[in-house]
């Protein structure tokens, strides 16, 4: 009985684990986005304490499935949330909210400082020893949540700076303006 009762049990956390995270990449996914942004805009209505949310694009992801394939685009993926995080504190977290989008939580830190760890980011793609990743490029949007801040309002001020670094010709971290979407 106990036995079967500790299985059981595995296998509900082993279930849990799997409705938290992308099945391809290990990040998590949208729903645990939503409940994770909600308890550090909680956080910073109480404390103030800041946390920035960076949104994260892969610039001509569609290339790289069409022309070497969605094997190696699934690697690509993965590869890149690795790389995310271990670059990301304990504290953060990576999310894949969409097929090459992904949404980085970092916590008590403003926007200025969050590009500088997306900025460290492209630089550890630059330097990697994996032909695919090394030549990845991707546009990101920043920003720091404020008063106001929903994760509606917090999401949709990071994608619009998204929108903006890729309207620059992709590659490019863009900084969201501060106040009302």
């Amino acid at each position: 009985g106990a036995v079967f009762a500790h299985s059981i049990k595995l296998q509900v956390l082993k279930l849990s684990a799997t409705a938290d995270t992308d099945v391809l990449t290990g990040a998590l996914n949208r729903r645990q986005f939503d409940a994770y942004a909600s308890r550090h805009l909680a956080d910073f209505h109480r404390s103030q304490r800041p946390s920035a949310l960076a949104l994260i694009d892969i610039d001509n992801f569609k290339a790289i499935n069409d022309s070497l394939g969605h094997a190696v685009g699934d690697r690509v993926l993965s590869e890149l949330t690795l790389l995310i995080q271990k670059r990301i504190r304990k504290t953060d977290a990576v999310f894949r909210i969409g097929g090459d989008e992904f949404v980085l939580i970092l916590v008590g830190i403003s926007a200025e400082s969050a590009k500088g760890v997306v900025e460290n980011i492209r630089e550890l793609l630059l330097s990697s020893d994996d032909i695919h990743l090394s030549a990845l490029r991707f546009s990101a949007g920043i920003c720091g949540v404020e008063n106001n801040s929903t994760i509606d309002t917090w999401l949709d001020r990071a994608d619009r700076a998204l929108y903006q670094a890729k309207a620059d010709d992709g590659n490019a971290i863009c900084l969201a303006h501060q106040g009302p979407p």
